[in-house]
């Protein structure tokens, strides 16, 4: 199950204050009206709060773009003549059509 942020710094600032997991998790359960988080849970979340100074996510690497020679190769080709078929002029080009 998913905490929000909310919920993971109820955690992180109610741990320093009693220097017990158990004391967080009935605090949590009484303050969410739901199922804690778990042992261990509470603890990486202040580990990485005090270490980091966030509960913030490291952002992931996406789908990669188009090298700039494609991007080059594409312009051209559509500077030439703007009403050409993109199917077609992909297959010219060597670029798979999502990359137009």
């Amino acid at each position: 199950m998913a905490f929000s942020k909310r919920e993971q710094s109820f955690c992180v600032l109610e741990y320093p204050r009693t220097s017990s997991v158990v004391t967080v998790q009935r605090r949590f359960r009484a303050e969410f009206q739901k199922a804690a988080l778990v042992f261990n849970s509470v603890k990486k979340c202040y580990a990485k709060f005090r270490d980091e100074g966030c509960l913030c996510t490291a952002p992931r690497p996406g789908r990669p773009g188009p090298s700039e020679e494609t991007v080059n190769r594409i312009r051209e080709a559509y500077q030439r003549s703007r009403c050409k078929s993109t199917t077609c002029e992909c297959l010219k080009i060597g670029v798979v059509q999502s990359a137009v």
